[in-house]
């Protein structure tokens, strides 16, 4: 294939998503799960609304929003009942304990994951220019949410982590291995990286789309990163970093971020 096919087929490839993306809405959340909590259940120190995406977002806090919401934003529903999820267990499968008829509920995202498991978590960074609060956000995909875990700029660290330019918005993506492991065991790792990647392209279609420019970055220093996110004992880990908008010289933190162990 020469190079102008596959440029051809890449912008149809393109295309075809940017369609369906733009026939979903995300769905509103009921019932018990207008309670439920962010994905790693984590408290901040506070929660902050984003606007539901439009067909014609105007200012910053709208593309960002139409940007997280593409990359891990609800889909659909989907309903089954024990008796139906018997037909995907080896038979003898206990029950859980709920009666044959209990409904489970699980809540699809707009981008694919292995399983459904969705260990990739979308985090972002605001430096306060945009209209969002200064600090790091963790993006809430069942309420279309940002919970807001630190209210330092991020951005002099950033500059540190990624050594060069850091723009004001800045999209990190991190990963839970034990969200799949329990299912797929040491396939799991194979299969962070191909989520991570659908995530990963999924936002960059977004962002050019809504004629942002994204870069992503996958080279970085890991323990600054995760320092700015405060990750702590969790054992999430940054696996891709995506700066949004136009970039600009910080100067960089001087002091180097204490070296992280995951557990």
């Amino acid at each position: 294939m020469s190079t102008a096919e596959r440029t051809t087929a890449t912008d149809a490839d393109r295309d075809t998503v940017l369609a369906y993306l733009a026939d979903r809405e995300l769905p509103q959340v009921s019932g018990a799960y207008q309670l439920y909590p962010t994905r790693a259940g984590r408290p901040g120190v506070a929660e902050h609304a984003l606007p539901r995406p439009g067909s014609g977002p105007d200012g910053p806090v709208d593309r960002i929003s139409r940007m997280l919401a593409t990359g891990n934003g609800l889909a659909r529903h989907r309903f089954l009942t024990v008796s139906g999820a018997r037909a995907f267990l080896p038979t003898g499968a206990p029950g859980w304990g709920f009666d044959e008829q209990h409904v489970m509920t699980t809540l699809l995202r707009l981008v694919a994951s292995g399983g459904a498991a969705y260990p990739v978590d979308l985090w972002l960074l605001s430096g306060g220019e945009s209209g969002l609060p200064v600090g790091a956000h963790r993006y809430n995909p069942v309420h279309h949410g940002l919970t807001q875990v630190t209210t330092e700029d991020p951005r002099p660290r950033l500059a540190r982590a990624l050594g060069g330019a850091v723009s004001d918005l800045t999209i990190v993506l991190t990963t839970r291995l034990e969200r799949t492991t329990g299912r797929y065991g040491k396939f799991a790792h194979r299969l962070h990286l191909l989520d991570t990647g659908h995530t990963l392209a999924q936002l960059l279609i977004a962002g050019r789309s809504l004629d942002w420019e994204c870069t992503p970055r996958l080279a970085f220093v890991d323990d600054e990163i995760e320092h700015i996110l405060d990750l702590g004992d969790e054992t999430e880990i940054a696996f891709a970093v995506v700066t949004v908008g136009p970039t600009r010289t910080v100067t960089p933190a001087s002091d180097p971020a204490p070296v992280r162990v995951p557990p």
